[in-house]
């Protein structure tokens, strides 16, 4: 076991089998993780951000997004790409909710189709622990590599092209806790994408020969455009971190 999953074993071991409700487990002094050369370092404890905000209330403690609010950030093309978040407001018994999204930008603003049928849709969602009793996320992984000149109403709608990959993959049902921050990781390199909870690897998706070749990308955190239900209000980001593999 490496050192966060002794970490996590020992605060599941103080906090009990009530993981999922817990509130006020004992935890250890805040230590600022340290990245390698970010192309964006969001510090939102800090009273600001890099994000275009919709909503929400700035805490000593970082943004928190109440029943609407949203973060936002226009990326570039990202063949490759690492999304990093600290976070706390999680919860398993809330409603499953998408907290994270990314898709390609269109002209238009509508969510409907032009988010909902993004060709290169990916999503990340709790999941409600009585629904799910043996995942706590859920990872959606879009890729659409429709061929040049092909128009709007094929590219955002339920056609697929040759070179597709859709699929929605479960994690483990890892402890979640409301109280305690927690390291989101995305990362998409070489033909996978992977989705890693406080350290450890929980879903993997394959979509080589594949490239994911949107032109651009949009990321938004919190209650996104087109997906219903958000049940997060106590959603708080310390910090948004994003870069290249390797970087």
């Amino acid at each position: 076991m490496n050192q966060m999953g002794m970490q996590r074993s020992l605060v599941l071991f103080l906090c009990g089998a009530a993981a999922v409700t817990v509130i006020g487990c004992i935890q250890a002094p805040y230590k600022e993780l340290i990245y390698n050369n970010p192309f964006i370092e969001d510090n939102l404890a800090s009273g600001h951000a890099a994000a275009s905000v919709e909503g929400g209330t700035f805490t000593s403690k970082g943004w928190r997004s109440g029943q609407d609010g949203l973060l936002t950030y226009d990326l570039p093309k990202m063949t490759q790409g690492e999304v990093i978040l600290e976070v706390s407001g999680l919860s398993r018994v809330a409603s499953d909710s998408v907290f994270l999204s990314l898709w390609s930008p269109a002209d238009s603003k509508y969510a409907d189709p032009f988010i909902t049928k993004n060709p290169y849709l990916i999503t990340l969602s709790t999941l409600n622990y009585i629904k799910h009793p043996e995942a706590s996320f859920s990872f959606l992984w879009t890729l659409k590599n429709f061929p040049a000149g092909t128009t709007e109403d094929v590219m955002y709608s339920d056609q697929k092209p040759e070179a597709n990959y859709q699929e929605i993959k479960e994690s483990t049902a890892v402890s979640v806790y409301p109280d305690e921050f927690h390291t989101i990781r995305i990362v998409w390199m070489n033909g996978q994408a992977r989705f890693y909870f406080d350290g450890d690897l929980e879903v993997e998706h394959s979509y080589a020969p594949l490239v994911f070749n949107a032109d651009a990308l949009r990321l938004a955190i919190g209650n996104a455009p087109g997906f219903e239900g958000y049940d997060l209000p106590g959603l708080t980001v310390r910090k948004v971190v994003i870069t290249f593999p390797g970087m």
